[in-house]
């Protein structure tokens, strides 16, 4: 019965908390916590429990959304390239060569790599990084905004989303 209250009660906050938490990248950065700390010293608070073992939880159900997320925007942009392949935008060999180098990003990407830059060097970072890739697409033959979500509309958001949680 506990178990369901802090379950309950760590979705509700975690819902309330994603809805008014627009600023919170920037509070992270700016204080390198963990913005799900505070999360579970109310929820220990509140019930009378260790906030440890509601931490692990909290950090458990975290890392399993982003995990759910990470996998759902992958199929959703594999079946996106499947599409355009249908439709004769792109070959089935470039699609394979999509997929093969958005796995490489996914695995040359670290983040701890960036948190010692300055917003000015991650700027520059970022800026040859789509360089070199809009030069790889362009010798592939290969509209940059098919590697979506990274690209796009969207911004080059780092490859975050190709990276696992």
């Amino acid at each position: 019965m506990i178990y369901r209250k802090i379950l309950l009660s760590i979705l509700a906050f975690t819902i309330v908390g994603t809805l008014t938490m627009s600023g919170a990248g920037q509070a992270y950065a700016q204080t390198n916590s963990n913005p799900w700390s505070n999360l579970a010293q109310i929820i220990a608070q509140k019930f009378g429990l260790d906030q440890n073992k509601v931490q692990e939880v909290v950090d458990q159900f975290h890392q399993q959304k982003r995990q759910d997320m990470v996998i759902n925007m992958s199929q959703k942009h594999e079946e996106w390239l499947n599409a355009l392949v249908k439709e004769g935008k792109l070959t089935e060999a470039q699609k394979t060569t999509i997929l093969n180098k958005l796995q490489e990003l996914k695995n040359k990407y670290n983040r701890e790599d960036w948190k010692n830059l300055t917003p000015s060097e991650r700027k520059d970072q970022a800026q040859n990084e789509l360089q070199e890739l809009k030069t790889w697409a362009q010798s592939q033959g290969i509209d940059l905004s098919y590697l979506k979500p990274g690209m796009g509309k969207w911004g080059m958001h780092r490859f975050m989303w190709l990276n696992n949680p």
